[in-house]
């Protein structure tokens, strides 16, 4: 009887900490303190988002993940801040979640997130092409519960990311500003 009791338990308990499992949200994958971009650089207010692949929706029963969805509105909302966003851009960004690795256990989670980047000219051209991966722990001081700190580590790796990207882009619009004015 003590047993079964034990069981229940530790099953009650298991399912009722499972059930907290979210998913990571775009608006705490956004950068805070990303830079303006000039309006003198060509991708000022020019750069749309195409789409987002690679990333998994999270089960509530196991653990946070990425999905698609979320990352691209981190990405619209991280290029609006940075004055780059425009819905009809003369240019298109494509990104592909490679890989988002995860521990298994631990107290401090680190989860490293693996995004490609493909920058395109409205008529196909490829001009920017880049594989970031950016590490990221939230400690047990962050959130006691280990799947909580597991989306605080999936949302500060890929915020890191994108932050990386929009620097990328930046200097990689002002390569082509001076590339036009020498041409």
């Amino acid at each position: 009887m003590r047993t079964l009791i034990r069981t229940s338990a530790i099953i009650a308990l298991t399912a009722s900490l499972s059930a907290c499992v979210s998913g990571a949200q775009s608006v705490n994958m956004v950068p805070t303190s990303l830079q303006q971009v000039d309006t003198g650089n060509p991708l000022s207010s020019s750069v749309s988002v195409e789409g987002v692949t690679g990333g998994k929706e999270t089960s509530p029963l196991w653990t946070s993940q990425i999905s698609n969805t979320q990352f691209h509105g981190a990405l619209r909302d991280a290029l609006t801040s940075a004055g780059l966003y425009e819905p009809i851009g003369d240019y298109t960004l494509e990104a592909r979640l490679i890989s988002v690795d995860q521990p298994f256990a631990g107290l401090d989670l680190t989860v490293t997130t693996t995004v490609e980047y493909i920058l395109r000219r409205s008529n196909g051209l490829e001009v920017f092409r880049e594989t970031i991966s950016t590490p990221y722990t939230a400690t047990f001081s962050d959130a006691m519960i280990a799947s909580t700190r597991l989306r605080l580590a999936n949302e500060g790796s890929a915020r890191a990311n994108i932050s990386r990207m929009i620097d990328q882009l930046q200097s990689e619009g002002n390569k082509l500003r001076s590339t036009s004015v020498t041409s």
